[in-house]
Parts: structure tokens; sequence; C-alpha cells
């Protein structure tokens, strides 16, 4: 196990006290130390636990300041990860130790052995120190881009993608649309900041512009056929459907920031991302001259199964000493040792890393944590062939299907500086990357090439071409996106907008032209009357037309209304009041419902009763309610008796809604939105000079 400079200091060094090679993964690591405070832990053994023999009292968590702790159990989707999530915080610099006893059983009826392992906190951070966490993200930017500016946090209303981008070949391109990130290089807000996919004759089939910020990154398709984009202004991932509407939104655990470099989803839901950690270290332990007190960045690749639960995590502070980040100068203050850009999930189900500071990409056991091979770096067990400079300061390395393994060499120390897509063949056993084809893109100057400082993506199509992304210019004239052929035949070509220096991270091509139901949860009726009722959702890309079906629930047949793909409404009219209704939605992708979605989910609402109209006005308020139960809107309709105010109260005489009332009003129908009010009784209370009336209102 690898020891940091931190663990030289306080030499700690616990050891497994007994049958930890029964279990495949432990986390925290057993004497690890760093250890955020509000971190849980995991234990996994590798086969099916049985259930009935997870109980509490076979585990301890005890602290050595902070004494025992209560924790929630958790026996994880898979049958054979347990979580043990502490209710509160370790304390700060604390040694803390798990204990399990005997007794737990696989499925195959083997009881495993208890043991004991142990790991330590972090010390408490002064509050300079922890300004230096805050101000470590924007920095390691600047590093990665070679620049640094100010800015300014702004919203901007959506627009369109005009002049984002300039198409200058477009020669028989392979099928699909391409998605890409889009932001500005020189930090300045802008209409472009957003995510996008257009055709390859630059039609837009998708725009979201959000505030300068929150930069997004990553804007990719998972295998669930669904898509992720990192969020700034939530330091979250957010997964989208097929209508990019936001479906769930996922977070580091254990203290971390999300880092944006990465995020996966896989076809069994589980879903894995980069985090950053940021502790305080002295590397002056490697050399009397480097700092003795370095803020340090390190990486944390986390995993979580479909119920949001941790069932995996890898620090780089428990495998990667510091000093491996060759070309960081060690004598600064702040050092972004790995900086993990991309994260893969191999044939066999472990995980391919790219490290950009290390020169490095890593396979790491899914199932322990440990290196299965280190190809690149200080560390490098492999052997290059045909290959004159391997890559330094690399991104997106990816296994393709021939089983290489491929990856953009931004080429940073390379003399000359120049930038390349990079195939290799990777034998595993041989320890050899022999690279088997890369391509350069010519600049304007004979026998030169471009250079890329940062950033950038390599994807391998199925008609053997590849699409690449150039990542960060340093030169905006040069372009942002290529797809070539196998010959290195450039067939499409695209620039971002060159005078704002629009830059995406990375960009890919899809077959991708769904024909999409709109997204469930934002389906909802509005404006119920008892004659009428709106229905509004959100759009869909790609549309011609919606068909929206709609029917009393007690009758079979529908009724239909066709509805143009540019309107996300439609008001139904000539109802039946005090009747419930249901309704449905299909999206049609051509002008003959030939292709089309299937139906949404039922929905449903019901209109109000029939108005009443009530006598002329006296000295003394008369008033009907409805519906009543209500649900989002109740409606109130009184006489002309001057009533003034009106008031829902709850059980305990607290005023939820006061709604004043004056001569223009038309108290023959006041609607009172319930949106914010909890389900319960209520008593409404309507009031004018002379009298008050109460009456008992249910909220669904």
């Amino acid at each position: 196990m690898k020891i940091i400079a931190t663990c030289l200091l306080l030499q700690l060094t616990f050891g497994l006290q007994q049958s930890i090679a029964q279990f495949q993964y432990v986390s925290p690591m057993p004497g690890s130390v760093m250890i955020n405070p509000e971190h849980n832990i995991i234990i996994r053994e590798g086969h099916l636990i049985d259930p009935a023999t997870v109980k509490t009292e076979q585990f301890s968590i005890e602290g050595a300041s902070s004494g025992s702790h209560v924790f929630k159990l958790i026996l994880a989707n898979d049958g054979k990860t347990i979580l043990l999530q502490p209710e509160m915080p370790f304390n700060f610099n604390e040694v803390v130790t798990v204990t399990i006893t005997k007794g737990l059983k696989t499925k195959q009826g083997q009881i495993l052995n208890g043991f004991t392992f142990k790991f330590q906190t972090h010390r408490a951070y002064v509050a300079e120190e922890q300004q230096r966490f805050k101000e470590m993200k924007e920095q390691i930017q600047d590093e990665e881009t070679l620049l640094s500016a100010d800015e300014t946090n702004e919203e901007i209303s959506n627009r369109e993608i005009d002049g984002m981008f300039e198409i200058t070949t477009n020669i028989n391109p392979s099928p699909g649309d391409i998605f890409f990130d889009s932001f500005s290089g020189n930090f300045q807000p802008n209409s472009y900041t957003g995510y996008q996919a257009i055709t390859t004759s630059g039609d837009s089939v998708f725009f979201r512009e959000v505030t300068a910020l929150n930069k997004p990154s990553n804007f990719n398709q998972n295998e669930k056929g669904y898509f992720g984009i990192f969020n700034g202004s939530k330091n979250g991932f957010d997964l989208l459907d097929s209508n990019f509407n936001v479906i769930d939104t996922y977070y580091p655990a254990n203290g971390y920031e999300a880092d944006e470099h990465e995020f996966l989803v896989l076809t069994d839901g589980h879903v894995l991302f980069v985090a950053d950690e940021y502790q305080v270290l002295d590397l002056s332990v490697y050399d009397p001259s480097y700092s003795q007190s370095c803020t340090v960045t390190g990486a944390v690749i986390q995993e979580f199964d479909a119920a949001h639960h941790l069932v995996f995590e890898w620090r780089s502070f428990d495998h990667i000493e510091v000093p491996e980040a060759l070309h960081k100068n060690l004598t600064f203050s702040t050092v972004d040792y790995v900086h993990t850009n991309s994260i893969e999930i191999d044939n066999d189900g472990n995980i391919i890393a790219s490290h950009r500071t290390l020169d490095q990409v890593t396979k790491i056991d899914r199932n322990t944590g440990e290196f299965i091979w280190r190809m690149g770096g200080v560390m490098n067990e492999f052997t290059f062939i045909n290959e004159p400079q391997p890559f330094t300061y690399q991104h997106d390395a990816r296994r393709i299907d021939n089983g290489h393994i491929t990856l953009f060499d931004n080429g940073v120390y390379h003399v000359p500086q120049e930038s390349a897509a990079k195939e290799y063949a990777v034998d595993e056993v041989n320890k050899t990357a022999t690279l088997v084809w890369s391509y350069k893109h010519p600049d304007t100057n004979p026998n030169t090439f471009l250079y890329y400082s940062a950033m950038g993506s390599v994807q391998r199509l199925t008609n053997g071409n590849t699409f690449i992304n150039w990542g960060w210019r340093l030169n905006t004239a040069n372009p942002s996106m290529t797809e070539i052929t196998p010959e290195g035949t450039i067939v499409w070509e695209l620039k971002l907008n060159a005078p704002k220096n629009i830059i995406t991270y990375r960009s890919h091509k899809y077959v991708w032209n769904p024909c999409a139901r709109p997204t469930q949860k934002t389906l909802k009726s509005k404006e119920v009357t008892s004659t009428a009722a709106t229905i509004k959702w959100a759009g869909v890309a790609n549309v011609e037309s919606y068909l929206l079906q709609y029917k009393k629930h007690s009758e079979s047949a529908w009724l239909e209304k066709t509805v143009l793909g540019t309107k996300d409404s439609k008001k139904l009219t000539g109802l039946t009041a005090n009747t419930k209704y249901d309704w449905r939605l299909q999206t049609w992708c051509d002008a003959d419902g030939i292709k089309k979605s299937g139906f949404t989910e039922i929905k449903k609402f019901t209109t109000l009763p029939q108005k009443i109209f009530l006598n002329e006005p006296t000295d003394e308020i008369s008033f009907l309610i409805y519906p009543n139960p209500a649900h989002d809107i109740l409606t109130v309709s009184m006489n002309h008796a001057g009533a003034s105010q009106i008031r829902l109260l709850n059980m305990f005489g607290i005023v939820m809604i006061v709604r004043e009332l004056n001569e223009t009003d038309d108290v023959s129908l006041v609607q009172i939105p319930l949106h914010s009010i909890s389900a319960g009784n209520y008593l409404l209370e309507i009031s004018n000079s002379f009298e008050t009336q109460v009456q008992k209102v249910v909220i669904e």
C-alpha cells in the first residue's frame, strides 16, 4: 500500500487484526489516514450474504475520542455489500476502530470470521486552509487552461445558437448528431454557455443555456440511453431523460466535492463519477525544499447503486504518492497531483482511469480498489512500442470494440508540443502498449501540427471513423471538432466561435433520433373550472405534433386533440361539471404519425361543480366553496354582501393564507391556490364589516 507524506509523519501502522483476507473490499482502507469525519464504512466479502445474519449487534464503530457511534445498517442491492452509515460524524484527528464479530454467513452457508480494522480522520483545518480549499477548483482550471480571468454570474435568457460555430468541412460524414458542452474561454458570460445537440449540417436539435458560473461539462449519453451533464450550480451531476428533462441528480458522498470530468450511468443503474479531496500536507518529508504546508488535491472515484447507496470508493491518497506528479512544482503552496479526468468500465468490469498530471492511465480492480496495472508516468509498467513520445497530460482513455485503448494525447510535454488522437494495442499480460494508429491535425506550416493544451476527447465510430474534440485552443483559429476516416481524411469539421473563444470540454456523435414521450413528471392539469381545463407539459425534441387524448373516467372511448409541436399546452373546453377525466399524451415525430412514441401514463383531473348564481346582495354573507375536499385550487363563490377578507387557518388557529378583497373583485368566483399547503383539515374564514363566517375545508 502506498504511504503518502502525512502517513510518514503520523507513522500510522495499524495493519489488519485478523481474517481481513476473506473480505475483498473494505472502505476506508484499513490503516488509511486523513479520512473525512463524515465518512461511511463499506464492507464486501464477495459472495451473496444471508440477510438474516446481517444484524446491528454484529458491528461496532468506536472513535478514540468520540466514543461509540450509532449507525444505520444497510445490505446493498447487490446482496454482497454491507454499509454502515454513522449517524454523527467522527471527531477530527481521531483513530476509529471498526469491529465485525463472527457470525455473518454467505448464502452458500460459509460463516465468516470476525475482524477489526482502523483508520484515522484528518485534523481540523483552520479558516485560512478551508478558504484555500474553496479556491482550489478555480485554480486547477486556471492551471489546466493556462489562462486566468474573472467571470460574473449573470442570468441570461435562452437564445438561438446562430453564430456559435462554423462548419468548415462536410463531406459525407457518418450518421448521427453532435452533442457537446460549450462555454467561454475568455471567461466572459455569453448566450452560448450551455449544452446542445446539432446535426452535421448545423441545425439545432436541442440547446439549453445556463448561467455563466454554471460551466457545463461532459454532456454525454450513458448506457441506459439517458444523458448526463455536470451542473456547476448544484455541484453535482444531472441525469436527463431523452427529452433532456432532469430526472435525477447525484452528489458525492463522504464530504467530497464533485469533479466535472466524468459521470457514468451503467445499465444496472449504478453510477460512477470523480470527486475531489483536499488535504494540507507537509511535502518536505520527501525533500527539504518542498512545501511544508501544501494544499493538495486528490482524486476520488465513487460508485453508487441504483438506490443511491455508495458501494465503492477509491482514493488516490491511499495509492499514489505526491512526487509521482512529475511536472508539478512541489515547492508551491497548492498542487493538483492526480487530476483524474476520465473513468471507463472495462470489458471485465474493472475501471480504466486517466490521470492527467501523472501522464498515466491505470486499471483499478473494482472489487478491491487495488491497481491491476499502471501505464505511463513515473510508475509505468509497460513497454511502449512504435511510440516515439508516450502520451503526456492526456484525456479520455476508452476501451473500444477491437480491444484497444484510445485516448487524446494533449502532448503538453512533447517536443515540439503537438496534440494527437491515439490508439494502443495493450497486452495486459506481457505489459506492452503498441501505438497502432494516431492522428495529428496538420498546421498551416509544413510538417507542423496543431497543439491543444487541455481538455479533448476521442470517439471511435461504428463505421471506423474517429470523432475528435480538440479541447482548449490556444489559437482560436484552430478547429474544435473533426471527424476523420481511418486513413486520416477529414470528412467533417467544426470551428467554434473564435471572437468569443467558445470552448467545449468533450463532444460526442450519437445516432440519436428518438420519438420520446413527454416526461411524466412534467404533465400538469391547470386552471380547472366546471367546464374547462388546461393541459401542460414540457416540450420534446424532434417533435412534429402531439396527440392529446382525454375522456370521462367512467367511459371507454377517447376524445382526441392534435397540438402543434411548437406548443406545450392545450385548453380543453365543453367539459361536464363535477366530473373526473382521464388524459394522456403521445408524441408524433412525423406528419403522418408513423414514427411516434407510446402514450404517457394516464393522468386525471376533476372539473369543479356547476357554478351557482347566488341571490342579490344582502347584509348577510352567503357563500359556496368547492371542491371540498380540495387539491390544487379552492374556489369560493359569494354573494355581494361586501366581504372584505378570506383567511385559511389550520386547526391550531395559525393563518396560512390571507386574501384581501376590494370592490373591484369578482366575489362570485374567487380562486385560492393551495400548492404550498400541506394535506389536512383547515378552516376557511370569510369576513365583512358586520360578521365572520367559518367553514371546514379538507385539503388532500
